[in-house]
Order: structure tokens, then C-alpha cells, then sequence
């Protein structure tokens, strides 16, 4: 079972225990001496072997417990959000004294603090073994841990307890939610302008505009040969293509602690921002991801392509920072410098919150002919039109997201404002 808490256990009821259990063994001891007799003996052989008992489980036991536990995440550390983790525990008890049962607690930490606890008691198998099976509760973004694992027992009377530990830790990252997006209409709607080569994907579909000659490849079609070329050259030439670039993608995300009023619009920003990236590589849109808070954090195209795992540690482990006014004055020089070579970029401003310092911002990326969404992530939308009419001078779309599932159809060009 789980529980939220370690159970509550008091040095002070064990010390009582072990001076009231010193106090029967002088008693015996002192009756022998001066009362003599079979039943001072009697008393005192009984409460020696329990003293030898109890100071064998106290030494050993428990106390020296030895195990392994086993993460089953298969052979990623990234996992996608609302995992359910299996672990295995093995667990091995060494000496020879009979213990009842055996309780093992395991703790699952997330950013460093108790998230769940697994609890179970467990009986020991031939040679002292046990193994013990449990999976995690649903888990949310974040980056978890499984580091100790504590196990305690008590004697055959039930008086002394005996704990002991042992350490396998372990680690893995929860990714952000997302859903999937068929499809966004202010992406399909941008013209792609040059300087946009650098950030195509090789794979792209090739346009009918000819850009120069190569050699001829085994396959080429005979509608690709460049019959004058061949025939100056004496050797096969193939037409050779541009290739056709999709608009480019630039997914702005407001990572200030301010711009949310609790940390559910926060998640909820942060897994919007992914599922527009993830619908941005599924349809061959070079993407750009600018994180703004104490800093600005940028991640190119080729980071959202290939998604390496300092990018997926980053999603997983991405906190709200508290903002600083070197940014908050300089957010629209900022992106208009990194996204230069983005004009005509469909953009998708994604924030809690609406700021001067934003709406100037915006209007930078205007200039450099950038258009697209603003999404409003939280519980309430604006209390009057002026956002909505604001960014619609700047070119830009208003939507307000206030559950995620409601993304695909506002993108798609459904409710804009509610």
C-alpha cells in the first residue's frame, strides 16, 4: 500500500524499552544473589536467553539486511507523463534468528521531495529471501528518485524493533504532457522567406525550381537529366532542385513565476509548448523553442529534431524562475536578434500573463514579419477585450487555454475566446 508519510517512530519509547528491560534483568540478577534457589534460577536462565535473543537480533538481522531494487523503465530515463513505474525489491536478511515478517518501505522523491511511499510486509523464503513487487501511482512532470530502502521488523514477542537500510538509488524524468495537434492554420497560412535554407530538413520534398547540376545517380529518372550538360560534360548530369521549406515555427514560452497564478498554468504552458513542438517536427517544420524567465534559454531546430537528452532533462526539470528586469527591458531586442533569420515565422507566444514589456516584444518579431497565437494558459480569461484586440493589431491570434485537450481545436481554428 502507499502511504504519504514514514511511519512516526520515537527514540524515547525505545530507550524506556531497553531501561525497562534492564531493570527486570538486574532485578533476576540481584534476586539470585541473595534469594538463591531453583526459581531465582529459573528466572534468571529465562531472562538471559532472552537477553542473548534479543541482542543477536539487535546485532544482526534486520540490521544488516542486504538487497537490490530494479527500476523497469526500459531503456530510456524519459518517460511520458502519467507513467506508472514497476520496481522490484530483493531483499535478503543474513543470521539464523526467526523473524515473523519483515516490513519494507520504499520512498519515490521528486524534485527532492517525499512524493509517494510504497509499504508492504513481506515473509522470508528459503535462504532468508524475499522479493517484493509495487508500482507507482500516476506520476506528473518532474524529475524522481528512489534512493533508500528501509526495513524494520520486530522480535517474537513483539517488544524491540530492528531497522536496517540499504542503497540501490536510482533516477528518472518525467516528460510534460501532450496532445496531438492535426493541425495548427496560422503554420499553414506563413510564407516562407529567404535565408530559411540552414534550418531545412534534408528530407524535405524537392520544389521545381532548378538550382544547379550534379552528377547523375543510379535511379534519377530520365526527366532529371540535363541532356545539354551530358553533352558538354560526356558524362550523365541530373537537374538538380531546391528544396521545399515549410515555414518555420517559433514557440515563445513564458517561464516567469509571476505570469502564473499557481503552478497548474505553469504546467499547463509548459506541456502546450511541447505538443506544438512535437506537432512541429511530426509535419517537417524547422522549430525554435525561446524560454523567457531569469534568462533567455533558446533551443534550435536541430535541439527539437533530434531531441537529445540535455533538451528532455531540461522539459523534465524546468521549475518557474523568478524574472529580472535585464530581461523583462529587453525581451524584444532579445528574440528579434535570435530570430533574425525567421522572417515570415509563424509564432506561438505562450504565457499566463500580458505585459508592456510583452506587447512591445510581439511587436519586434511584427516587424521581422512574424505573426501567430498568443495562448493564454489559465483558469480565467481576460476580464475585458483589450488583449485580444491589442495583439490583433500586432497580427497575432487570442486564444485562452484553460485545459489542454482544448488545444488541438483552438489551433485548428475553433473557440478563440470563451
Amino acid at each position: 500500500m502507499n502511504s504519504p508519510q514514514l511511519v512516526p517512530r520515537r527514540p524515547r519509547s525505545r530507550r524506556r524499552t531497553f531501561l525497562i528491560a534492564f531493570v527486570i534483568y538486574g532485578s533476576c540478577v540481584f534476586y539470585f544473589l541473595f534469594q538463591g534457589g531453583k526459581t531465582s534460577f529459573m528466572l534468571l536462565s529465562m531472562a538471559t536467553v532472552l537477553a542473548v535473543y534479543w541482542a543477536c537480533g539487535w546485532f544482526g538481522g534486520v540490521t544488516k539486511v542486504k538487497g537490490q531494487r530494479m527500476v523497469r523503465t526500459g531503456t530510456s530515463r524519459f518517460l511520458p507523463a502519467q507513467s506508472r513505474i514497476a520496481v522490484a525489491v530483493e531483499l535478503r536478511v543474513p543470521g539464523w534468528l526467526p523473524l515473523p515478517y519483515v516490513i519494507v518501505q520504499d520512498g519515490l522523491y521528486r524534485f527532492d521531495e517525499l512524493y509517494s511511499q510504497a509499504e508492504a510486509a513481506v515473509t522470508l523464503k528459503a535462504g532468508r529471501q524475499a522479493v517484493w513487487t509495487y508500482r507507482t501511482p500516476p506520476l506528473p512532470r518532474g524529475s524522481y528518485r528512489l534512493d533508500a530502502t528501509t526495513c524494520f521488523s520486530k522480535d517474537l514477542f513483539g517488544i524491540f524493533e530492528q531497522r536496517g537500510q540499504f542503497h540501490t538509488p536510482s533516477s528518472f524524468f518525467i516528460l510534460p504532457a501532450t496532445v496531438p495537434i492535426p493541425s495548427w492554420a496560422q503554420a499553414g497560412h506563413q510564407a516562407v522567406q529567404p535565408g530559411q535554407a540552414q534550418a531545412v530538413d534534408k528530407r524535405k520534398r524537392e520544389s521545381t525550381q532548378l538550382s544547379g547540376v550534379r552528377e547523375y545517380v543510379h535511379g534519377d529518372r530520365l526527366s532529371r537529366i540535363h541532356w545539354n550538360a551530358t553533352a558538354k560534360s560526356g558524362s550523365l548530369k541530373s537537374k538538380q532542385f531546391d528544396q521545399e521549406v515549410e515555414a518555420p515555427i517559433l514557440i515563445v514560452l513564458d517561464i516567469r513565476g509571476t505570469s502564473y497564478e499557481n503552478s497548474a498554468g505553469f504546467e499547463m504552458a509548459l506541456s502546450a509548448a511541447a505538443s506544438i513542438a512535437q506537432y512541429a517536427k511530426a509535419n517537417r517544420h524547422p522549430a525554435y523553442l525561446a524560454a523567457i524567465g531569469g534568462s533567455l534559454h533558446w533551443w534550435d531546430a536541430r535541439v527539437l529534431l533530434r531531441e537529445p537528452a540535455a533538451y528532455k532533462q531540461w522539459l523534465s526539470t524546468l521549475e518557474p524562475e523568478p524574472p529580472t528586469s535585464q530581461v523583462n527591458d529587453r525581451i524584444g531586442p532579445m528574440l528579434a536578434q535570435r530570430a533574425a533569420l525567421l522572417r515570415g515565422a509563424a509564432v506561438a507566444w505562450i504565457s499566463g500573463a500580458m505585459s508592456t514589456g510583452d506587447m512591445a516584444a510581439i511587436g519586434s518579431l511584427r516587424s521581422i514579419g512574424g505573426s501567430g497565437t498568443f495562448i493564454h494558459a489559465a483558469a480565467s480569461g481576460p476580464d475585458e477585450a483589450g488583449w485580444p484586440r491589442a495583439l490583433a493589431k500586432q497580427g497575432f491570434q487570442y486564444i485562452w487555454l484553460d485545459e489542454l485537450n482544448h488545444l488541438p481545436k483552438l489551433l485548428g481554428g475553433g473557440m478563440t475566446w470563451k
